[in-house]
């Protein structure tokens, strides 16, 4: 049955759902389910996986759910007031998809993880070598069932323990990621984290992003404008190269005056098939443990020649996204990752260049400028993110 916790902001609601099963080995799913661990390490079990509709005045509507504390639907309006859901994602659960063991190895795989568990939003603790290595990654926290509840009626919160050793690293790992959908039309992700003994954490979120729509493919995701306040970019010169940090001037990842994304693809060619990690610019300073959060990039959909029949004259600005984050820098992700004819939501049959990822984090490098990643008994690791909606009219023709 469907629970609905009303928020004390009386213009957002939050409403508790069923979104299916899954089939897990993980003994922590079925513990979270059931309460009742198993001596058969090969059986599996169906754990109730829960959803989470967060909703406001101005028709932003958010879907999280606690396995692997996923996004996987953001619908908001365009200049017309009409809805999209501008996160690419699955319409249910596969147990053969999201029970999955084994981890990723090096970071270029990681990629084909987030595809393969969906290609939606994920906590994903990078702990694999952000500079190309092919050390083991991580924790399994992408592919566990989270325990999770409403939180004041305000935001959702959902934890997850990794105990020592199940990850092949002493020590236990507790995470926690709060979800806030404000009525000023932002979406709040904070993450935390402790250990019991000292380890690398790069807990992140990820989403695949469309502004145009899941579905609208590379056509619109080409009319799309990005700016980054990013002054450097990690350079993978060659395989018997160091990665060294070099100033975005000049190069086609300057993007602090905003370009079309069609553009940047085109320049990147073969780059254009992985992320690449850029550093936000240095602005002010942190005070306390928890750096201060600064905007980081800002994206603004403007409709393609195939939509300016829709519109009077010359193409119209529709929806933007802004981001805002703490860490040093981010992943740019422009879809070339993504494979082609891949199924997904509402029969949509998504394809390379179809949706965008921007993955704030921090390097595991360990060199300046980058903070340590090593988390030690005692330290909380912070890392927040908001995501803000809405429709530049400046430059509308309206019909």
């Amino acid at each position: 049955m469907d629970r609905e916790n009303c928020c004390q902001c009386k213009d957002v609601r939050i409403v508790e759902e069923v979104f299916g099963q899954i089939l897990s080995r993980n003994e922590r799913v079925l513990e979270v389910a059931n309460g009742k661990p198993s001596d058969d390490d090969d059986a599996t079990f169906p754990a109730e996986v829960k959803s989470y509709r967060m909703s406001n005045n101005h028709g932003t509507e958010v879907v999280v759910i606690n396995w692997a504390a996923t996004i996987v639907s953001i619908k908001c309006l365009d200049k017309y007031g009409q809805p999209a859901d501008i996160a690419l994602g699955f319409d249910d659960l596969d147990s053969k998809t999201y029970s999955n063991n084994g981890t990723a190895r090096g970071r270029w795989l990681e990629a084909r993880l987030t595809r393969d568990r969906r290609c939606a939003g994920y906590l994903d603790p990078k702990l694999s070598d952000a500079l190309g290595g092919t050390v083991d990654s991580c924790d399994d926290l992408g592919r566990r069932l989270w325990e999770s509840r409403v939180e004041d009626g305000r935001r959702v919160v959902m934890s997850c323990l990794s105990a020592a050793g199940e990850d092949g690293r002493p020590g236990a790992l507790l995470a926690s990621v709060k979800f806030e959908l404000t009525g000023r039309n932002s979406l709040e992700v904070a993450m935390r984290a402790v250990a019991s003994r000292p380890r690398p954490v790069n807990l992140t979120h990820y989403c695949v992003l469309n502004l145009a729509g899941h579905a609208a493919g590379s056509e619109e995701l080409r009319a799309h404008e990005v700016a980054l306040n990013c002054d450097r970019w990690l350079s993978r010169a060659g395989a018997c190269e160091l990665p060294t940090l070099r100033p975005v001037g000049g190069s086609a990842l300057d993007l602090r005056v905003p370009r079309p994304l069609g553009r940047l693809i085109d320049e990147l060619a073969d780059e254009a098939a992985h992320p690449h990690y850029l550093t936000l610019s240095r602005c002010g300073t942190a005070t306390g443990p928890q750096p201060s959060m600064r905007f980081a990039a800002r994206l603004l959909h403007r409709n393609s020649g195939r939509s300016v029949a829709l519109t009077i004259g010359k193409p119209c600005a529709t929806r933007f996204l802004e981001v805002y984050s703490d860490q040093p820098g981010l992943d740019l992700s422009v879809g070339g990752e993504l494979s082609d004819c891949l199924p997904g939501k509402c029969g949509a049959s998504y394809r390379r260049f179809g949706g965008f990822g921007l993955l704030p984090r921090n390097q595991l490098a360990g060199a300046a400028p980058f903070p340590s990643a090593t988390l030690r008994p005692g330290q909380v690791y912070y890392n927040d993110l908001l995501y803000r909606f809405g429709v530049d009219l400046d430059d509308c023709c309206l019909p």
